[in-house]
């Protein structure tokens, strides 16, 4: 009656409140707890009132359940009404009281919310990580994935996984981080496959092996970025078998000279002198005095020519 002389639109507020069914649904319970879904940034925010999570604003909420799902726990009371505990992401990444802080549950709450065998590799994992517990039967699901078998060695088991180690050897990216975070020290079986990946290939060389990767090297002189980086710090002098690959980019060819010939780079100057970025970071950095057949590219670009001319105090 109160609202209704108020002028409150009593329609509208019950959609509210409808709003908020369809987006909660009640999906496990045990004797003690309730979880309920949460899968639209209005149920999220009404669920979040009168706690600390910040999923009390739709808009953030909504953030989070681009990801997956939301979960309340409840927790039963003796006068049949319940009582909120913990708000937790699908893939138990945050798992928060209603102080907004993150805690690990009794062993009543994680049985409650252990996943099926069946679900996404992330939330099989995840939970894994966040009860701090290795999961025997859901390994050989684990082991068929290489970057999630990567994150369940690193987040839970802290030790070689010895299963996974034939699938995540063949894909240089995480072949690359096991024997960095886990082996710490070379993996011969996985080479063959890191080699032909020229950025995970360089740092292999320099954070792993520590000295040439020869196998990598007709991979890593394919690509400018990389092959001027393996010749700074991998070779630590000029790579003649990269070069007519680092000069086809303007970027990497300057780079190239100011940090591993150290000296200008004739063969590279026609075409640096084609941009007038490059050309004025050439002539400033690796030249280190004016470049007169440059300087027409330059002049086009009045910010690149004012940096030129004022560097090398010219007039005009």
């Amino acid at each position: 009656m109160i609202d209704k002389l108020k002028g409150v639109d009593l329609k509208g507020r019950a959609e509210t409140r409808q709003e908020y069914r369809e987006g909660a649904q009640w999906i496990k319970e045990s004797p003690n707890y309730k979880i309920l879904k949460i899968t639209t940034p209005e149920a999220a925010a009404h669920y979040a009132l009168n706690t600390k999570w910040c999923t009390s604003n739709p808009k953030t909420a909504k953030k989070y359940l681009k990801e997956g799902p939301l979960y309340i726990i409840f927790k039963k009371q003796p006068d049949g009404k319940l009582k909120k505990l913990y708000q937790y992401t699908y893939d138990y990444s945050q798992f928060m009281d209603i102080l907004d802080v993150s805690v690990r549950p009794g062993k009543e709450v994680q049985r409650l919310i252990k996943p099926p065998l069946n679900s996404k590799l992330e939330i099989l994992t995840g939970f894994c990580a966040f009860v701090g517990s290795r999961w025997p039967e859901a390994e050989p699901i684990i082991a068929e994935d290489p970057e999630e078998a990567y994150y369940y060695v690193r987040n839970t088991l802290r030790e070689r996984f010895l299963e996974a180690e034939p699938i995540i050897a063949k894909y240089p990216k995480w072949a690359y981080f096991y024997a960095r975070d886990v082996l710490k020290r070379p993996w011969p079986e996985a080479e063959l496959y890191i080699a032909k990946d020229p950025e995970k290939a360089y740092y292999y060389a320099r954070c792993i092996l520590k000295k040439r990767f020869l196998e990598a090297e007709p991979y890593i002189a394919k690509d400018p970025q990389w092959a001027c980086y393996y010749a700074q710090d991998i070779l630590e002098h000029p790579w003649p078998e990269a070069e007519p690959i680092i000069v086809q980019n303007l970027a990497w060819a300057c780079r190239y000279a100011q940090n591993v010939l150290k000296r200008p780079w004739p063969e590279a100057e026609p075409l640096i002198a084609q941009s007038p970025g490059w050309a004025c970071f050439y002539a400033k950095d690796v030249l280190g005095h004016p470049w007169p057949e440059a300087e027409p590219t330059i002049a086009q670009d009045l910010g690149y020519w004012a940096i030129y001319t004022q560097h090398f105090k010219i007039e005009g």
